[in-house]
């Protein structure tokens, strides 16, 4: 059976600005993801599966600080990480996603890192954004934040 994990990186410029995905559905809906995407079989941990993920999405290189939340959902599970991202190139991104029309449009943004804008941005998942802003409205440095993989 596949696996329905998905991973997702909240990505930290050296600049200390937040790199995600602004989507634009078909329907018009507009919202913004952090990148990666699904645990593949052949992934040997869910860091791996984060690397090639954004290595698809963003051609990014990163280096995984911690394992900050995760999403429960009954169908699956969704493993958000913070990491700080050295380097990216969106244009050079490859995968099924970007090559279908239909699934919409995808654009990279570099987003300052303060609670005016992440709340005012439509994040998904909500308990992500959620988790962010609690920290940036209580001063609450993310790379402080427990990592959920020794607890």
């Amino acid at each position: 059976m596949m696996s329905t994990d998905r991973v997702r990186a909240l990505l930290i410029t050296s600049a200390n600005e937040l790199l995600m995905i602004k989507r634009i559905r078909t329907d018009g809906q507009v919202y913004w993801v952090l990148p990666g995407g699904g645990v593949d079989s052949g992934d040997a941990t869910p860091e791996s599966a984060l690397v090639r993920e954004l290595h698809e999405e963003l051609v990014a290189t990163i280096e995984i600080h911690s394992l900050v939340h995760i999403v429960e959902r009954s169908e699956r599970r969704e493993f958000v990480y913070l990491a700080r991202v050295s380097s990216w190139s969106f244009g050079d991104r490859y995968g099924l996603e970007f090559s279908d029309p239909e699934r919409g449009e995808y654009h990279v943004e570099v987003l300052p890192l303060t609670a005016e804008k992440i709340g005012s941005l439509d994040i998904k998942p909500d308990e992500v954004r959620e988790l962010v802003l609690h920290a940036l409205r209580h001063g609450i440095d993310l790379f402080e934040l427990p990592d959920l993989r020794s607890v």
